[in-house]
């Protein structure tokens, strides 16, 4: 038989009560349901986070084809510049034949200069033109 003296030494080994064991239990329980409420909260947060690209790449999809519009329509204004430029030439040699012809400076005719600078101008207006319209994106 046992004496009671080992009685209480075997019960004193043995846990008091099993509140240690609820309270390890419940503490984990805790952690776990506030992860998965973590989890689901990321989760939406990841969803708007989906809706905000989809949305952003709407926007963006919507400005490339402005910007395809925009470079079609600057490239034509720059190839009727091309042509004006084009007939500017062709009337400023006529001018400059006809001076020859008649003996006298092309200057003297008027608004040869002032033809001649237009030229200029719409030639350079026309090549920065032209790099904006292929540079436009």
């Amino acid at each position: 038989m046992i004496t009671p003296e080992k009685f209480n030494k075997i019960v004193a080994k043995l846990p008091k009560d099993k509140t240690e064991l609820a309270k390890v239990e419940l503490a984990i329980a805790d952690d776990i349901k506030g992860l998965i409420n973590q989890m689901k909260g990321k989760v939406q947060e990841m969803k708007n986070g989906e809706k905000e690209a989809d949305d952003f790449k709407k926007r963006i999809d919507k400005i490339f084809a402005e910007a395809d519009k925009a470079e079609k329509r600057l490239e034509k204004l720059a190839e009727s510049g091309d042509k004006l430029y084009d007939r500017g030439v062709k009337l400023m040699q006529k001018a400059e034949k006809a001076a020859k012809d008649l003996g006298v400076a092309p200057s003297n005719i008027g608004g040869f200069k002032d033809l001649e600078k237009a030229i200029q101008e719409v030639d350079v207006a026309g090549v920065d033109l032209g790099t904006k319209a292929r540079t436009i994106y």
